[in-house]
């Protein structure tokens, strides 16, 4: 009888430890799934703050795209509407040189003709030399279609002074009086002094 009584203290003893094992696992259990629980719940605090990190950036560059796309459509409207103005500038210039060429050419047609006319003698006792003196002196005011350039001495006179009429210009040459006009001895006509107002191309 000792000896069982010895043997039931044993079990519970044995029992009685075993209880409190499961009773110590049972407890770092549950604190393992509230620390689970925590870590799960932060989790999702940083998922939905990296959401809105991210819908405010995705925004942001959309904003961004939309309005360098807006700019980019102004610069190019713009561009466009310099373009035909400009155009339209030009072919406005372009219609007045060629309405001024041709006034003037009919302008220097009627006064070769006034100055033909002028010029055939009225007696008949005009002499070789006042008719050499004249023929040189009309063709220093008004040089003939064929003659050379005034300035350059090589190239064919194909520009006229306005309002003289003057032809004795080049190109290269007329090019260089209309960009220095603004100076003294590019500001008057070479061969009578004259102020111009224009240098207008002629065609033969």
């Amino acid at each position: 009888e000792e000896e069982e009584e010895a043997e039931t203290g044993e079990r519970a003893l044995t029992d009685h430890g075993e209880v409190a094992e499961v009773k110590e696992f049972s407890a770092r259990l549950r604190q393992l799934n509230r620390h689970l629980s925590d870590l799960e719940y932060q989790k999702r605090q940083v998922e939905e703050i990296c959401s809105r990190h991210k819908a405010a950036f995705d925004a942001k560059r959309e904003a961004i795209r939309e309005s360098t796309r807006r700019k980019l459509e102004l610069v190019e409207h713009e561009e466009r509407t310099m373009m035909l103005r400009v155009q339209v500038e030009l072919d406005r210039i372009q219609t007045e040189m060629e309405r001024g060429v041709s006034r003037f050419s009919v302008l220097w047609s009627t006064i070769q003709q006034a100055s033909s006319t002028s010029s055939i003698p009225t007696t008949t006792q005009t002499t070789t030399a006042s008719t050499e003196s004249a023929t040189a002196q009309q063709d220093d005011a008004s040089p003939s279609t064929g003659s050379k350039c005034i300035i350059c001495l090589e190239q064919p006179a194909t520009h006229i002074f306005s309002p003289c009429g003057h032809r004795c210009l080049c190109s290269a040459d007329a090019e260089s009086y209309l960009l220095h006009r603004d100076s003294s001895e590019y500001a008057v006509c070479p061969i009578d002094r004259a102020p111009w107002k224009d240098i207008i191309r002629v065609f033969d």
